[in-house]
């Protein structure tokens, strides 16, 4: 516990010259995601928060094991390992979204096919309206000539 102690201390003495480098690196990172397209903004900010992630528990285990050294051992292996893990894990997340706006545009393209096929259906429906109409019309025309026909046959 001592050695964590002992590595917080050097931390925080040294941290403001860090921490100057740590926001420039974060900004030029940040500059550079805004650039890409968002699959590769997904990969880039998994493998960002992986390294992150990876880093912050490799310095404490690190510190915990080995002291100063350690803890600057455990800090690049843990950033190693979170930055491969982070960015398998974005890949596989960037492939889901991609898979998902393929899917969105192909049900976009069912529903406009039939909203035209509903429309057409609906014209069509209103022509065969007016055609039974017309036929109504002409059924009373019909009875007569029947009636007509029977009267000349039978008479």
């Amino acid at each position: 516990m001592q050695n964590f102690r002992n590595s917080v201390k050097l931390i925080r003495k040294k941290g403001k010259g860090y921490v100057k480098k740590i926001i420039s690196l974060i900004l030029l990172v940040v500059w550079i995601i805004g650039c890409a397209t968002d699959q590769q903004r997904t990969k880039a900010q998994g493998a960002g928060l992986g390294a992150a992630a990876g880093a912050a528990v490799g310095t404490a285990i690190g510190a915990v094991a080995g002291g100063k050294e350690g803890a600057l051992k455990g800090a690049l292996i843990g950033g190693g390992i979170g930055l491969i893990g982070g960015y398998a894990y974005a890949t596989h997340v960037a492939n889901l979204k991609a898979q998902y706006v393929k899917e969105e545009d192909y049900l976009d393209a069912c529903i406009t096919s039939a909203e035209k096929v509903n429309q057409e259906t609906r014209q069509y429906n209103a022509y065969l309206e007016s055609e039974i109409r017309d036929q109504d019309q002409d059924i009373p025309f019909y009875f007569e000539a029947i009636n007509q026909i029977q009267k000349m046959l039978f008479i």
